[in-house]
């Protein structure tokens, strides 16, 4: 009966779909950020990204930082992004602002 259940899980194209793919990934060159301390969140808005869907993008203490490919945190991406170097976003939906990951 498990297997059954199993094979029909994986021949869901759908299904599949959503557990394999990790998120939509953009390559953005240069950045606006604003930052609200009050709330520990804040707005990054992309200066050229071609696949980019929305204008602006939001961040919080939920979204994941990474630098150089190893964890990092809000506080160091606020005080070490470049605003004219390269950045990859990953966002869960095109059309949801809420970042799941940042990549600088």
């Amino acid at each position: 009966m498990i297997k059954y259940i199993f094979l029909v899980l994986i021949s869901s194209p759908v299904l599949a779909q959503s557990i394999q793919s990790p998120g939509n990934l953009y390559d953005i060159y240069g950045i606006k950020v604003e930052y609200y301390s009050v709330s520990n969140s804040g707005q990054l808005t992309p200066l050229r990204c071609e696949a980019c869907q929305l204008k602006h993008y939001r961040f919080d203490q939920n979204t994941e930082f990474y630098t150089q490919g190893k964890p990092s945190n809000l506080k160091a991406f606020i005080n070490g992004y470049d605003p004219k170097g390269e950045i990859g976003i990953e966002v869960g939906d095109p059309k949801d602002p809420i970042l799941n990951k940042v990549y600088y």
